[in-house]
């Protein structure tokens, strides 16, 4: 083997060694200077429709009666924008006597013609996709006049 290629061999196991310690510093220096995030996270949650408004209309006729209920609007202060669907449901004695689903906040729900002596309940259900809002529920009995 001549001199100079003992000097090349010298010259790369040198380079090598040189390398090995250099390359790790440099991949750390990359990542060592913290960055803010641009993306700020949160969490919506879907609250009670409140604020509910319309009217409820009884009429009797000796062992009957009908009761019908008008819901106008309410306030729903859940992620705006976005696509809600509504379900209205008018119970009479805990049972389902009516229900109305839709994406406007507005309906009207009867019972028909049912036996006298009912107490009733209007719940209002608003879902965002597969989540569903605590319930609103007003309990009331065979009476006209303002839904509150």
């Amino acid at each position: 083997m001549h001199a100079i290629d003992r000097v090349r061999r010298a010259a790369t196991v040198l380079l090598v060694a040189v390398f090995l310690l250099v390359a790790p510093q440099i991949a750390y220096a990359g990542f060592s200077t913290p960055k803010a995030s641009g993306l700020a996270v949160g969490a919506a949650s879907l609250v009670a429709p409140s604020s509910v408004q319309g009217s409820t209309s009884c009429s009797t006729f000796l062992f009957w009666e009908r009761f019908d209920v008008s819901v106008s609007s309410f306030t729903d202060p859940g992620p705006a924008g976005r696509a809600y669907t509504y379900t209205y449901v008018l119970s009479r004695n805990g049972n389902e006597v009516d229900r109305a689903t839709g994406t406007a906040k507005s309906t009207s729900l009867s019972t028909g013609t049912v036996g006298r002596g009912g107490s009733y309940t209007v719940s209002i259900e608003s879902r965002l996709g597969g989540w569903a809002a605590p319930t609103f529920e007003l309990a009331t009995s065979c009476t006209s006049g303002s839904l509150r």
